[in-house]
Formats: structure tokens, sequence, C-alpha cells
């Protein structure tokens, strides 16, 4: 899925999930990141009100960002990694509202870094999945235009969010360990990935339930 159809998609649909619309908002997520510029890399999507970010990543600045990862960027510190595949693969994970979003990805990057049981989460998330979908779907009178829109495109929720995330990981990396490596490198600000850096160190974040609403980003003004 091309930038420009993604776009008009999560346009179309706003008010379907949990996080403000932001595409291509650059300043607030750079800055989160570190500084640098990340602009041929990260591509922002939008921002959860506790300051966390959903942005596209591609390793390849020449790559389409239709075979880029979809990431999330915590505020905290952790996960920063990628939740989906593909831009079409995310919109359908977003079916699903942050908070089961991030308890997935904390799951899928526990197990990524040897620090779970794959067998024991996967069960866990096959029955938690549905019930996550079933929420989303009775909180925003939206998610019905938005599912309606993956059945047209042949997409569907996913039957098992963590499984979904853990392929994505493995498909594309680690997003936390991209960004260290860039800091290694001086491609981004001393010192800014102090949370890629502790994701690297492969230990499991504590559990928490969904992001705590803090103040979201300030939005920048049109065109800028």
């Amino acid at each position: 899925m091309e930038l420009d159809t993604l776009g008009a998609w999560l346009r179309a649909v706003a008010g379907f999930n949990d996080f403000e619309l932001a595409l291509g908002e650059h300043g607030e997520l750079e800055a989160l990141l570190g500084g640098g510029d990340l602009r041929a890399h990260v591509h922002p999507l939008g921002f959860h009100g506790s300051g966390s970010w959903v942005a596209l990543w591609r390793r390849d600045a020449q790559a389409p960002w239709r075979d880029a990862a979809v990431v999330w960027i915590d505020s905290e510190g952790s996960p920063w990694e990628a939740f989906a595949a593909t831009p079409s693969e995310g919109l359908a994970m977003l079916a699903l509202d942050t908070g089961a979003l991030y308890d997935a990805l904390s799951a899928a990057e526990r197990v990524a870094g040897g620090a779970g049981a794959e067998d024991d989460a996967r069960r866990a998330w096959d029955a938690r999945t549905p019930e996550e979908l079933a929420n989303a779907a009775a909180r925003y009178a939206a998610q019905r235009e938005h599912r309606a829109r993956l059945g047209a495109a042949r997409l569907a929720p996913p039957a098992n969010a963590f499984t979904v995330a853990l392929a994505a990981i493995r498909r594309h990396g680690r997003f936390s360990a991209w960004l260290a490596e860039r800091a290694g490198r001086g491609a981004v600000a001393e010192g800014a990935p102090a949370a890629a850096s502790a994701a690297v160190t492969e230990k499991a974040p504590a559990k928490k339930k969904a992001p705590a609403k803090k103040k979201a980003p300030a939005k920048k003004a049109a065109g800028r």
C-alpha cells in the first residue's frame, strides 16, 4: 500500500482508534528518537495521548514505503519495535485499540529477545485477540467503517496479534537495535536512543496496561 492510499484510508476513518493522526509530522517524533534526520527511513502516522507514536520504518531508504514495517515507538522507551510487516498488515492490526496492541507487541518483544515462552504467549493471544477486537468494535464507532474497508481490500483483523507482531520483528529485525546502531555511527544525536540501547539489552519490560494518558505532542501548523 502506497503512502497516499494509506493516508487517505486513515483520514477517512478518523476516530477509529485512540491515536491522533499526524501524517508525515516529523518534529515531535524525531525529538523522541533523539534528533537527527530520519525522514528517509521513518514516516510518522500518528500519536497516542501518552506521547507514543505509530510510524512506518524502512531500513533501506530506497525501498518502497509499501514494504515498510509499522512500528510502535513508546514514550516510555519500550517497546520500540515493529508490530506489522507491511502498511496493509498494520491497518489490520489497528482493528485493535492501542492498549491491546501495546500488550501484544510487548509479549512479542520479550519472545524475540529470548525472555518469554513463545507457545505460552501464542496460546494466550489466541484467546485474547478476539476479545480485544470485540472491545475495540464496541468502543469506537468508526471501527465499523475501518473493518468494512479491510474486508473490501481482502484484509482481515488479526487472528492472533502476538504472532503477527513477532513475525514482523523477525522479518524486519529490531527497530530499537537499528536506532542504537545509527547512534553508534553518529547518525542521530549522541545519547538519543537511550531507550533503544536499553531495548537491545533484551531485558523484558515491566508489564503494564495501555499507556497512561499524558498531554499529546503539540500539533504543527498545517503545511509545516
